[in-house]
């Protein structure tokens, strides 16, 4: 007996050490290539991520995107909040935007409150390249933005990526969701249906004489 517990104890060990070695590795290898870059230095030092790249990082790559995902069961609702959660970001001065405006090809550094009176434009952010990824919301003298990005360190603080368990976690809800909503959808229509027949066995059929 004691033989036949230790030939199944040692594989599932191993495994379990492989699988901390991994994991212990992925995050080292997460922060030290995210966190590289210095958070103090000027924005326009710093490595940049275009609007296109921030936008699909946030809905594909990110924690952000991934609980996005699991409240809204699409990718397309993601992919519709992600101007929106962009902007409060500019707004609330966790990531240092850079543009330049229309008539020039100086790019500098966007101030927080230009995001009261311009937005993100929810279908060029998509588009790597539409030089404008920005528009004037009604009544505004803000003028659309070029060039527009933003340090790759503020993307990372400010939506961190997704581990392997968010993406589990999320991908399990999904799918508990859509299948109790797929059951209960079924439940209801046999529920009808039985209510119609015994409606019609107890009231007869419709006389539509009288109508």
């Amino acid at each position: 007996m004691m033989a036949t517990v230790s030939v199944y104890a040692i594989p599932s060990a191993v495994i379990l050490a492989l699988f901390a070695i991994v994991y212990v590795a992925a995050n080292w290898h997460l922060r030290n290539t995210i966190f590289v870059d210095d958070p103090s230095q000027p924005a326009a030092l710093l490595p940049q991520m275009t609007g296109t790249e921030i936008a699909e990082y946030l809905r594909d790559k990110s924690a952000w995107g991934w609980r996005t995902y699991g409240k809204f069961n699409t990718r397309s609702f993601v992919q519709k909040f992600v101007p929106n959660e962009m902007e409060r970001a500019g707004k609330s001065r966790e990531v240092r935007y850079m543009g330049a405006w229309p008539n020039s090809q100086e790019t500098h550094l966007v101030d927080p409150a230009y995001w009261h009176e311009a937005g993100i434009d929810e279908h060029r952010i998509w588009d790597n390249r539409n030089n404008f990824a920005t528009y004037q919301k009604s009544p505004s003298n803000a003028a659309s933005l070029k060039h527009f990005s933003a340090p790759r360190i503020d993307i990372y603080r400010a939506w961190p990526k997704v581990t392997i368990f968010g993406k589990i976690s999320a991908k399990s809800w999904v799918f508990v969701k859509t299948t109790w909503c797929g059951a209960e959808d079924r439940v209801f229509k046999v529920r009808r249906w039985l209510c119609q027949k015994i409606k019609l066995w107890a009231c007869g059929p419709k006389d539509e004489s009288k109508s």
